[in-house]
């Protein structure tokens, strides 16, 4: 049976239209992929470049983010006793803060 004709003998509508696209459809398809390949080819790059990011920066400031030896304190901040975590440390109005006096129930 031919390719042109249907079960029934009649002609199938548009039969040799989609014979005759099919070279457009895949030439426009090329030409697509050509215009589309640089910007992909720069997606990945750019995405290389913030993968490896934490890695270069490390080695361009790794100077300024580091130090090698760290100051006595003094002046302002120095500490005069070693300080306790907050879990330690009593807070500081356990029970001299005043409270406030109860009010009466409303009726």
């Amino acid at each position: 049976m031919s390719a042109r004709h249907h079960e029934s003998g009649a002609r199938r509508p548009f039969a040799g239209s989609m014979a005759q696209l099919r070279p457009l459809a895949r030439r426009v398809h090329f030409l697509a992929g050509i215009l589309v390949a640089p910007f992909v080819l720069l997606l990945c790059l750019t995405g290389l470049v913030y993968v490896c990011s934490p890695q270069i920066h490390e080695d361009l400031y790794g100077k300024q983010l580091f130090v090698h030896e760290v100051a006595p304190r003094s002046g302002r901040w120095a500490s005069r006793s070693p300080r306790r975590s907050p879990r330690t440390r009593k807070p500081r109005c356990a029970r001299s803060c005043p409270r406030p006096k109860p009010t009466a129930p409303l009726a």
